[in-house]
Parts: structure tokens; C-alpha cells; sequence
């Protein structure tokens, strides 16, 4: 039965940590994974708040996530929406979600599917 909500975060910017403060008040939400390509930054953010660092975003590591929070650069918005929606359907992102209509188009195709 499920209880709660696993939470993947997808980024490691000054944002991020907003969100993790915030997710981590709420009863149900538990943050159990964090990517980001900024080795340095996703290790620290690791340690303080005892996150497994999930190394690639593949299926095998993605089936296990309700939740997928993007706080990453808004030039990756985008990417990782593709990536992720094919294994995480209820997808939060920090704005802007896309910066140009062609993504915004991709993004309106993402949802059909």
C-alpha cells in the first residue's frame, strides 16, 4: 500500500535547496534521490541532507520515483522532462519550463503521449 510519495530532484542550483526544505516539511514526501551533472555541488547537497545521488537517469533507476522535481538550469528544463516523463508522470518543474514556443511545442507533444 502505498503511504507516501518517493521524490526524485533533478538539479543542484541555489533553488534546489529551497525545494528540499520545503518537500521535507511535508507528511507523505520523501525525497529519495537527487541527479545532477555538477558532481561537486550534488555531493554536497548529498551530505547535508542525506540524499542517495542517482548517478544516470535510466529506467532502472527512474521506475522507482513518483515524483520528479527539476530545479536544474532553465536551459534543461526541457531535457529532462523527455527523459523523465517516460518513466515519472507527475513532473514539477522550477520555471520557466520552456524558454522558446519550438519547446514549448515539444513539451505539448511530451503531454500527449
Amino acid at each position: 500500500m502505498l503511504t507516501g510519495f518517493n521524490i526524485l530532484i533533478c538539479g543542484s542550483s541555489n533553488i534546489t535547496i529551497d525545494h528540499i526544505k520545503a518537500i521535507k516539511k511535508k507528511k507523505n514526501l520523501k525525497i529519495t534521490g537527487i541527479y545532477s551533472r555538477n558532481k561537486l555541488r550534488v555531493e554536497e547537497i548529498s551530505r547535508k541532507y542525506n540524499l542517495k545521488i542517482i548517478e544516470n537517469l535510466d529506467k532502472e533507476k527512474l521506475i522507482n520515483f513518483d515524483i520528479a522535481v527539476i530545479t536544474s538550469s532553465s536551459s534543461n528544463h526541457l531535457k529532462y522532462i523527455k527523459i523523465l516523463s517516460n518513466y515519472i508522470k507527475k513532473i514539477i518543474v522550477e520555471k520557466p519550463i520552456v524558454i522558446n514556443l519550438n519547446e514549448l511545442n515539444i513539451l505539448k507533444d511530451i503531454k500527449l503521449k
